[in-house]
């Protein structure tokens, strides 16, 4: 799967706002196993996107979480420089239409781990960082 189809996969969740504010989230499950088919994927030569998954955002309530997690195989990516990617990844969410849509009815997390399984950190953002 590419990046424009990992794009318009978790772009189809945007069709359903119904189900997901009725804090019914199956239908974001639906999306994340749909984009779990594909997985993994590189991102780029270090980084791979290795499953998504929706959960219930204990800050918001009836929210959804949608979940990237992610594997890093370069031993030189730290957790400053994680956090240092955070910007881009609000940026894309809240100037890109369809994904600014998508975050007002779920938060997004990416969470890092190398590919030995150590955790590296995590980017977590709302559609409050959006200005």
């Amino acid at each position: 799967m590419n990046k424009f189809k990992l794009i318009a996969s978790i772009a189809s969740i945007a069709l359903f706002p119904n189900s997901l504010l009725a804090n019914d989230y199956k239908e974001c499950q639906k999306v994340a196993s749909m984009v779990n088919k594909g997985l993994p994927m590189n991102i780029d030569n270090v980084t791979q996107v290795i499953a998504t998954a929706c959960v219930p955002s204990s800050k918001r309530g009836k929210k959804v979480k949608f979940i990237y997690s992610l594997e890093v195989s370069d031993t030189r990516i730290t957790k400053k420089g994680i956090r240092s990617l955070r910007s881009k990844q609000v940026n894309f969410w809240c100037t890109n239409p369809t994904q600014k849509n998508m975050l007002k009815l779920f938060d997004v997390k990416y969470s890092y781990n190398m590919d030995n399984g150590t955790y590296l950190g995590a980017n977590s953002f709302t559609i409050k960082d959006c200005r």
